[in-house]
């Protein structure tokens, strides 16, 4: 489904795009510091074995593809790609786990975050958690 934003969600043959509707998105913040809220996704898909759903593809992100990052066998599974769509059900609810793999194009974070948005509202989830990371250093002494 394409928007005026120019972002595109790809699912994958298996997957109806609508049960996207009343999940909670659970997604990194965009060129985190050290990439922690990547990481800390990485940690979330591969501890509860959630399915990939499908993948974003937008005009604003730097493209990259490896190889499948969850996969235990190294020799199977499929190419990873910049924005992967992941989801899994568990007592408390669907999740859906978005993770980014690279930054936005120079110049295009605010294009990137209103294609994102538009697509964030078209799909219907219930909540947004967004995960981040900070630099300690510029916390104050009485902070620490």
């Amino acid at each position: 489904m394409s928007t005026a934003y120019e972002i595109q969600f790809f699912p994958t043959p298996e997957y109806d795009a609508s049960n996207l509707a009343g999940s909670t998105l659970i997604l990194p913040g965009p060129n985190s510091i050290g990439n922690v809220a990547q990481l800390a996704i990485d940690i979330l898909i591969a501890t509860l074995s959630y399915t990939r759903i499908g993948y974003l593809d937008s005009p604003y992100l730097t493209p990259v593809v490896g190889n499948d990052a969850y996969a235990e066998d190294k020799l199977e599974g499929h190419v990873n790609t910049a924005c992967e769509v992941y989801q899994g059900k568990t007592p408390s609810g669907t999740f859906t786990i978005l993770q980014l793999r690279s930054p936005t194009v120079k110049g295009k974070g605010i294009q990137f975050s209103k294609a994102l948005t538009q697509w964030i509202h078209t799909s219907k989830f219930a909540e947004i958690l967004l995960i981040t990371g900070a630099d300690g250093a510029r916390r104050t002494d009485a902070q620490l």
